[in-house]
C-alpha cells in the first residue's frame, strides 16, 4: 500500500470503525471499560494533535507528492488512540488471559524479519516477506566504525522477554523445572545485546528488577540466590567483555566493564551528539511553547542535511533535528505539540500508571503474575521514555496497546462503569 502502513495501524482504524458501528446500531453491547481519566486524556491528546496538524500546515504525505513529509506520523498517533479504545471495548475472560497475552507480545517477533535482509545470502529468499512486513532494508543494519548493529533481532528479543515476564513471571521461570525457559532467557539476553543498543540491555535489566520486586521475591530466599547469580554473571561478563563481538561490547559500554577503545568511542560520540542536540532543542522550547512545531518537516532542507550539503556547526545532528527525531521523549512531545501536548501526555502518564498500579494491587490470583509483568514492562518503558530515549509518535502505540491489554484483562475492576 502507499506509504507502507503497518498492519497494526490498519487494524486499529478498522477496529474503531467496528466499535462505532456496533455502538450505533446497538447490535452488540459495546462499552469502553476503562478509567474516565484515561479516556479524557486520550480524547484531549487526539484534539491537540488534530489542532496542531491544522495550524501547522495540515497533513502532508510524501507518497502523495505533498510539499512536506511526516503526515503518516499523525495517523500513527491517532491509530494508537483508536487501538486503545478498540482493546478496551471488550473484556477478556480470565481463562483466556494467558492466550491473549501470548498473542499480544509474540507478534513482536516479526521485527526479527527486518534483520534477515542484512544477510546477503538470504535476501532472495526473504524478500517476498516484505510484502507482508514492510520495512526499510537500509535500516536493518548500520555500521559505526567497526561496530555492526542489527535492529530487528534485539527489538524482537525484548518482546519475547516482555512475554516471559508477563506470561510466566520470574518465579515460574526460575523455579519450575521446565527445561526450555532458562535457556530461552539466555537466548533473549544474547539477542537483546546483539544490536549494540545500550538502552535495550538497560530495559531488560530494569524489567527484571522491578518484576522481582512486584512479585514479592525480595521477601524470600530468592533474593540471596539472585544476588549470587548476578555476582557470578557480573564477574563473568567483566572477564569476557573484551573478547565479545563489538556489538555486544557496545551494549555493555554503559557498565563498568572493559570494552574496546573504538567501541567506547562510538558510544561516547553518540551520547555527545545527543546531548548537543538536546541543548539546542531546549533553546527552542520557548519558541514552540504555545504553538507546537508539528510532525511535518521540509524534505529539501532534510536532504541537504542528510547528504552532507549543510555544513553548519550542528551538521552532525541536523538531519535528526529537522526530521523531529529528537531521541528524547519529553522533547518529542513539547516541541511538536507545545505545552498543550506536554500537559496531555503527562495527564495520560499519571492516569495510566494509576490504573496499572490499581490493577496490580487489586488483582485476582489468576491475573497477579500477568499484572505484575505488565506494570513492570510499562513502568520501565515509561522511565526510559522520560529520561533516556523516546519518540512520541513511535512509542505512544506501545503505551496505549499495553494499557489497552491491561484494561481488557481487568475489566472486572470497573464492570458496570463506562
Amino acid at each position: 500500500m502507499p506509504g507502507n502502513p503497518p498492519i497494526w495501524m490498519l487494524m486499529a482504524y478498522v477496529c474503531i470503525l467496528c466499535v462505532f458501528l456496533l455502538w450505533g446500531t446497538r447490535v452488540a453491547d459495546v462499552r469502553i471499560l476503562t478509567d474516565k481519566q484515561i479516556c479524557y486524556s486520550l480524547a484531549y491528546l487526539f484534539v491537540v494533535v488534530l489542532v496542531t496538524a491544522l495550524i501547522t500546515g495540515g497533513l502532508k504525505f510524501r507518497v502523495f507528492g505533498g510539499g512536506g513529509w511526516g503526515g503518516k506520523r499523525y495517523l500513527t498517533v491517532w491509530a494508537a488512540i483508536f487501538g486503545f479504545f478498540g482493546l478496551a471495548s471488550r473484556g477478556v475472560p480470565i481463562e483466556r488471559a494467558q492466550k491473549y497475552v501470548t498473542l499480544f507480545f509474540l507478534g513482536g517477533i516479526t521485527w526479527a524479519i527486518t534483520s534477515l535482509y542484512s544477510i546477503q545470502s538470504l535476501r532472495s529468499i526473504v524478500y517476498p516477506l516484505y510484502y507482508l512486513f514492510p520495512v526499510d532494508p537500509q535500516a536493518t543494519l548500520t555500521q559505526e566504525a567497526l561496530v555492526f548493529r542489527v535492529h530487528g533481532i534485539p527489538f524482537a528479543s525484548l518482546f519475547v522477554w516482555y512475554w516471559m515476564v508477563t506470561r510466566f513471571g520470574l518465579r515460574r521461570i526460575f523455579t519450575e523445572q521446565v527445561w526450555w525457559r532458562i535457556p530461552l532467557v539466555l537466548l533473549v539476553l544474547v539477542g537483546t545485546m546483539s544490536g549494540g543498543f545500550r538502552l535495550y540491555l538497560f530495559t531488560f535489566i530494569g524489567i527484571f528488577f522491578l518484576a522481582f520486586y512486584l512479585e514479592g521475591l525480595h521477601k524470600t530466599a530468592a533474593v540471596t540466590v539472585a544476588l549470587l547469580g548476578l555476582l557470578i554473571l557480573g564477574c563473568t561478563t567483566y572477564a569476557i567483555a573484551p573478547v565479545l563481538p563489538k556489538s555486544f561490547q557496545r551494549s555493555l559500554a554503559w557498565l563498568p566493564v572493559p570494552v574496546a577503545p573504538d567501541v567506547k568511542y562510538t558510544a561516547e560520540v553518540t551520547t555527545y551528539w545527543r546531548i548537543e542536540m538536546w541543548k539546542d532543542l531546549l533553546r527552542d522550547v520557548p519558541l514552540y511553547f504555545w504553538k507546537g512545531r508539528g510532525l511535518v518537516f521540509d524534505p529539501t532542507e532534510f536532504e541537504f542535511a542528510r547528504t552532507g550539503v549543510y555544513k553548519g556547526p550542528d551538521a552532525h545532528y541536523r538531519a535528526a533535528y529537522l526530521a523531529g527525531d529528537y531521541h528524547h521523549g519529553p522533547l518529542s512531545v513539547i516541541i511538536p505539540f507545545g505545552v498543550w501536548g506536554a500537559v496531555g501526555f503527562l495527564w495520560f502518564t499519571i492516569a495510566s500508571m494509576r490504573w496499572l498500579y490499581r490493577a496490580w494491587k487489586l488483582s485476582p490470583p489468576e491475573l497477579k503474575t500477568i499484572n505484575s509483568g505488565i506494570l513492570a514492562t510499562y513502568a520501565i518503558k515509561m522511565l526510559v521514555f522520560y529520561v533516556f530515549y523516546g519518540h512520541f509518535y513511535q512509542d505512544f502505540a506501545f503505551f496505549t496497546g499495553l494499557l489497552g491489554l491491561s484494561v481488557s484483562l481487568n475489566y472486572h475492576l470497573i464492570q458496570g462503569r463506562t
